[in-house]
């Protein structure tokens, strides 16, 4: 154990060398990217907090403050090399796809292209075989990265799919798919659901690190809080395909049916999701919506 903790140790010493390493550096140079390279390593080092506002908030300036489309590919390009850490780090990995979920959702549309093709091209956000292998600790958190990162690879995804986000949404009145042809429920609706499914997926494990790792709170808090628009969104879907339910044909019907069996099963798995996690410390002050529930008759 003594050997274990001592690797860990020397791998998180050598990991905050390399970032004094690189900020020196950046701050040294001439170049323009100056402050942005400085701001992707500060925003993700492998210091145990959260990233820090002040460097998000520059990278965010970056990509949508009217920057050309070049200096929002560097950035985005950037980001992207942190995932490519070696040794691999957990920390320093899961910082990057922190700062990618808020570009995500705060970046504009040009960051989201640059990021829709950098994945494209490198397939970055797929973490599916990330190992941190320092001790017990990093390799059950490596764990709960993986479902996060897949969250947000599917995120992008149905980006692309649905063509809008559904974040971006008021909070009050009907979601977008209440008003959706019968194509498009039948098109997008089991996209959405794909995106919950992921979503649910990030639930931390019962005596799992994540539980209770302070970093791993903040991402989680911002994953359920995305849950309660997409909730809606399926929601008001369904509803929807109810009203036209009994308007297809059979080959429609069969699929709408699939549909809203699926959105049966993933509100009690939700409504799950939402009594384990009220217990964490990353979702002890959150006000949870009470789950609207469609009609189990059909």
């Amino acid at each position: 154990m003594d050997k274990v903790k001592a690797k860990a140790s020397f791998q998180k010493l050598v990991g905050k060398v390399q970032d004094a390493t690189q900020v020196t550096m950046a701050k040294a140079s001439s170049g323009e990217t100056k402050d942005i390279d400085v701001a992707v390593v500060k925003a993700t080092n492998h210091t145990n907090v959260t990233p820090k506002e002040k460097h998000v908030r520059t990278i965010l300036h970056t990509v949508s403050g009217g920057s050309t489309r070049m200096s929002v590919s560097y950035c985005i390009h950037a980001l992207g090399n942190r995932l490519k850490t070696k040794p691999p780090s957990y920390l320093v990995s899961l910082k990057t796809l922190m700062v990618f979920h808020r570009l995500l959702r705060e970046g504009g549309e040009l960051a989201v292209d640059e990021i829709t093709k950098l994945n494209n091209r490198e397939n970055f956000l797929n973490l599916s075989n990330f190992k941190d292998e320092a001790s017990a600790q990093t390799w059950d958190l490596a764990g709960w990265l993986r479902t996060y990162s897949g969250y947000l690879e599917e995120k992008l995804l149905t980006l692309q799919a649905v063509g809008f986000d559904v974040e971006t949404e008021k909070g009050e009145g009907h979601s977008a798919s209440r008003d959706w042809s019968k194509g498009l429920l039948l098109d997008k609706l089991p996209k959405l659901q794909q995106l919950m499914r992921r979503l649910i997926a990030t639930t931390p494990e019962d005596r799992s690190h994540a539980q209770h790792d302070r970093v791993v709170a903040v991402a989680l808090n911002l994953v359920v809080r995305e849950s309660f628009k997409l909730y809606r969104s399926i929601y008001d879907g369904i509803i929807n395909l109810l009203d036209k339910f009994f308007e297809m044909g059979r080959e429609d019907a069969m699929k709408g049916l699939e549909v809203y069996k699926a959105s049966q099963t993933q509100a009690a798995q939700l409504e799950a999701m939402y009594d384990k996690v009220k217990t964490l410390d990353a979702c002890l002050m959150m006000q949870f919506p009470t789950l609207e529930l469609p009609d189990a008759s059909l």
